[in-house]
């Protein structure tokens, strides 16, 4: 089990008189990129990784697609892929559950907002191979 860095991100929410555009922009897009930021933090001890952990993902979605597209209602699978492919596109379920798939690790997401489970566990799925770390 991987210990959890000990280090906090700050979110302030949206202040015309206190954040200019791109000040607004730099915030906004650490808020896009905060769980692959998470991830490489967790298996690199850096956010610096964010990119390729996001790139493995949507790899992994392009690779086997058998495994996702049934999860995918709200657009076409390809209107889906371009999003996700996209730098700073929020992870959803289905990314989240690629990059365990990827990664074979299991993500474990720890929720504050009472209206959820306290704790959602992501195991890497069609997986032979032991798993090789466990993110909390």
């Amino acid at each position: 089990m991987l210990h959890v860095p000990n280090k906090s991100i700050q979110f302030h929410y949206w202040n015309p008189d206190y954040l200019n555009l791109v000040e607004f922009q730099s915030m906004y897009w650490e808020m896009e990129t905060v769980f692959f930021r998470a991830v490489s933090c967790q298996l690199y001890n850096t956010p610096e990784y964010h990119l390729y952990i996001h790139s493995l993902g949507v790899q992994h979605v392009l690779h086997h697609p058998e495994l996702y597209i049934e999860s995918n209602y709200e657009y076409s699978w390809q209107n889906y892929v371009n999003n996700m492919a996209r730098q700073g596109t929020w992870a959803d379920n289905i990314i989240i559950q690629a990059v365990a798939n990827s990664l074979n690790i299991t993500i474990n997401i720890i929720e504050s907002n009472a209206n959820f489970p306290p704790v959602t566990v992501i195991n890497p799925v069609n997986t032979d191979r032991q798993i090789d770390k466990y993110l909390y």
